[in-house]
């Protein structure tokens, strides 16, 4: 049988013999019973300098089922966290001629071409800016020397506006596709730890590594990617998107458009209007940045505890 227990205090320095004999403790067991053993949630406490502690879940399998009722920390488990498989994005494999455009290699035109592609559909994506091993030169250019790329820098190109941050993945949104996205980042390089840690962090060289074997694996998958080709109006045919413009002369045409611009494509919401296109404003956040040392930033989270493995 398996089971989860939550809200486990867990210090720094706890082993995990420790770990287990605690869980044995909470569920009135000997620690022999327990067969399997394996963190699925973590976040840290910090509020008290004198007791940094990880708050945890983690889920366990006995031989014989626990009588009940359960501690109030316990509870059933049918379905691994770690494993858990979130809703199919696609309920059928759409017809291989279906061919569909999508404009934008960030987030959003990644995992739709991921997606699309690994569904079966015919996929073009196409990128204004530049792969991201050359673009991240051009915004060493740009920080060191002032040059700016206007399609290559840190709003265009592959990976989109959020490449060249330090990979955070916090969200407010509860949505049943977030442990798709977490495991495709796994599938993609990054650290199973993101799959339980309450505040998963990527970090920007690793994320350069993802987005860059994304990339491959959608060229071995057939997808038609390409850089330097931004897209300046739509095709329309009897009032529907048909195709795309782009920059050079050339026309494309697909069966679907996807538009995956990011927020700083004023030149395609400029082109979007002159067609006619219905857009509404949405309301935005503004964050202030404000950068200190890491060092001093460490020792006022964590006080003695600054330098801990573990932190």
């Amino acid at each position: 049988m398996r089971y989860t227990i939550t809200n486990l205090a867990v210090a720094l320095d706890d082993d995990d013999t420790t770990i287990r004999q605690r869980i044995a403790d909470a569920i009135g067991q000997s620690v022999d019973k327990i067969k399997q053993c394996q963190c699925v949630r973590r976040a840290l406490d910090a509020r008290k300098k004198r007791n940094i502690h990880h708050v945890c879940s983690y889920e366990f399998t006995l031989d014989q089922p626990l009588k009940e009722p359960l501690p109030p920390q316990v509870r059933r488990t049918e379905i691994s966290a770690l494993n858990a498989t979130t809703p199919e994005i696609f309920t059928r494999n759409p017809n291989r001629q279906q061919h569909v455009i999508i404009v934008g290699a960030g987030p959003a035109g990644l995992f739709a071409a991921l997606h699309l592609a690994e569904a079966g559909a015919q996929v073009t994506l196409l990128e204004r800016g530049k792969p991201v091993e050359q673009r991240m030169r051009d915004i060493g250019r740009l920080r060191s020397r002032g040059e700016l790329n206007p399609e290559s820098n840190i709003c265009f190109g592959e990976g989109g506006a959020g490449t060249y941050t330090d990979g955070k993945l916090y969200t407010r949104i509860k949505h049943p596709f977030l442990r798709n996205v977490l495991h495709t980042l796994v599938r993609f390089g990054a650290k199973p730890d993101i799959l339980i840690d309450a505040h998963p962090h990527l970090g920007t060289d690793k994320l350069i590594r993802i987005v860059r074997n994304i990339r491959l694996h959608l060229l071995q998958l057939g997808v038609d990617y390409r850089f330097e080709s931004r897209v300046d109006d739509l095709v329309l045919a009897q009032g529907r998107a048909v195709g795309v413009q782009l920059h050079d002369g050339e026309t494309l045409h697909g069966d679907q458009i996807i538009l995956a611009t990011g927020h700083s494509a004023r030149d395609t919401f400029a082109a979007l209007k002159r067609r006619g296109v219905q857009m509404q404003a949405k309301p935005f956040a503004v964050g202030v940045r404000a950068e200190h040392p890491q060092a001093l930033i460490d020792q006022i989270q964590f006080g003695r505890h600054v330098g801990h493995p573990k932190l």
